[in-house]
């Protein structure tokens, strides 16, 4: 789990206007029943992938000065390519379940809330400017549980394309004085 994910789940169902708790840690099932109307973050396994190429540039940051008046190049070097995926449920009883659950074009529902937000804020921009993290949507859907037919668990999952990211300076002439000597001539055997 990353931190910035985290916040943006937290947006998202603020956007979508689930007044309930938001559970980082999911709780055992009696727990969550006590407290709903709860949401709850299911993360699931990172899938990481070695980025193949050796030097993979993926963004030109400012170039730096030195002392002796070259430029040093700095990028941003992906080592790995990462997909995080989370699943937000949304753990609904009562009077509540059809006002947040059933959706039309004139008042969408919390699932369509959710999908709204995501694709109005499809990447977010990390606070060091090394990459954009894009975001994208998984299945989603309404189960009835099966003990308590009064309540509702809507879910929506998220992905994260995210990776394993650092800065790299590459030394350049740019800027640079070159002095030029005159050749030497050198006899051979007369």
């Amino acid at each position: 789990m990353r931190g910035i994910h985290i916040d943006y789940l937290k947006a998202m169902r603020t956007a979508a206007g689930f007044t309930g708790k938001l559970l980082e840690i999911a709780p055992r099932a009696d727990e969550i029943m006590r407290q709903i109307p709860v949401a709850v973050i299911y993360p699931r396994p990172v899938v990481n992938q070695l980025d193949a190429r050796v030097l993979n540039r993926v963004k030109r940051l400012p170039s730096l000065q030195n002392q002796n008046g070259t430029k040093d190049l700095k990028y941003v070097k992906r080592h790995f390519k990462q997909e995080y995926r989370y699943q937000v449920a949304f753990f609904l009883k009562g009077d509540s379940i059809e006002a947040e659950l059933m959706s039309s074009h004139q008042a969408p529902g919390i699932i369509d809330k959710c999908l709204k937000f995501i694709s109005d804020n499809q990447y977010i921009t990390t606070g060091n400017t090394l990459a954009q993290i894009g975001v994208d949507v998984g299945p989603s859907g309404i189960i009835e549980d099966e003990a308590d037919k009064d309540v509702f668990k809507a879910f929506v999952d998220v992905i994260f394309r995210d990776g394993v990211y650092e800065e790299e300076l590459e030394r350049t002439l740019a800027g640079g004085t070159l002095e030029i000597e005159l050749p030497v001539l050198i006899n051979q055997g007369a």
